[in-house]
């Protein structure tokens, strides 16, 4: 694991420690809930905290997979960080990649 994405694994899980799906079970693991790229190399526009969030085991094998646990996501940023930084933020993804969550 790289370091800056253990290092945002750390904070997101002491920010979030409940699954920020299901809000029942520990978060435990970070997943990428909008765009999900498996490189090995870090990337600051996919591994960010925009992007991410902890999921509890089970909700990351399925419902944090969904487009409407997606637009939640965006709408929870939205209220943390400013919709303005969630869309200058979207904007740094790829075009051919970006899915329009506002």
């Amino acid at each position: 694991m790289h370091k800056k994405y253990k290092s945002l694994k750390d904070f997101l899980i002491l920010k979030h420690p409940m699954c920020e799906v299901c809000e029942e079970r520990a978060g435990v693991e970070v997943g990428h809930c909008l765009y999900h790229i498996h490189k090995a190399k870090f990337n600051p526009i996919y591994d960010s905290y925009e992007n991410c969030q902890t999921n509890c085991h089970q909700c990351n094998m399925g419902r944090a997979n969904s487009r409407s646990e997606k637009k939640r996501h965006y709408a929870v940023r939205c209220e943390e960080l400013g919709e303005q930084h969630m869309k200058d933020w979207n904007l740094t993804v790829p075009k051919y990649r970006r899915e329009g969550f506002e």
